[in-house]
């Protein structure tokens, strides 16, 4: 007999006992470890990828949220105004008056000693001590609970003032080319804010 032969004897005489029980329940229980592991790091990435999701998708969903409950404002001197007519922004402003003109316009500083501005025919805010040149002769519109005086100042246009607790006078002057009506002037003046720097024009 080769060797080649006798190692195949040798190899179908030697007897090898097998638990076959055994083998399954090994197999059965790398199956379980494996789908454990796969359902663990699945679960990890899932809440990684959910972390990722929640960091990226907040920003821009947070914002969107507020901006509907948030009205747009500007800040212009002593003066928190609603946003300026398209095509308009402020071209002035002070702790006591806002100038509102057509874009383009130079931006101009109102304590300038040499400043030569023309008011007439923009859209103004002025605030002026109580008794002086008072709008309060015209006829009144009742509008978000305060009193709204319409009046013709001097042939500049329709104003449109509504006195402040501290018994000062705000005054909307009208831009004529806006065309707007005397509501959307008490309309707008309604939604102007002072803050702690606003202080009337002693020159009004």
């Amino acid at each position: 007999m080769s060797d080649l032969q006798t190692l195949l004897a040798g190899a179908v005489d030697d007897h090898v006992d097998l638990d076959v029980a055994a083998d399954v329940r090994r197999g059965r229980s790398a199956v379980r470890r494996r789908r454990l592991t796969l359902v663990g790091g699945i679960a990890a990435a899932l809440i990684l990828a959910g972390g990722a999701a929640t960091a990226l998708v907040r920003p821009s969903i947070l914002p969107l949220h507020s901006a509907d409950t948030v009205t747009a404002t500007v800040h212009a001197g002593a003066f928190v105004i609603p946003p300026p007519p398209d095509g308009w922004s402020v071209q002035a402003a002070d702790e006591s008056l806002v100038v509102i003109a057509p874009d383009g316009l130079p931006k101009v500083d109102l304590h300038d000693p040499s400043l030569s501005l023309r008011v007439a025919g923009k859209l103004s805010i002025h605030l002026v001590p109580g008794g002086i040149d008072s709008p309060e002769a015209g006829p009144t519109i009742d509008y978000d609970g305060r009193s709204f005086f319409d009046n013709e100042h001097g042939g500049v246009g329709t104003q449109v003032g509504v006195r402040e607790a501290s018994g000062d006078w705000l005054v909307l002057q009208e831009a004529p080319r806006l065309g707007w009506t005397v509501q959307q002037m008490v309309e707008y003046l309604d939604a102007v804010v002072l803050t702690s720097d606003a202080v009337p024009d002693p020159g009004a």
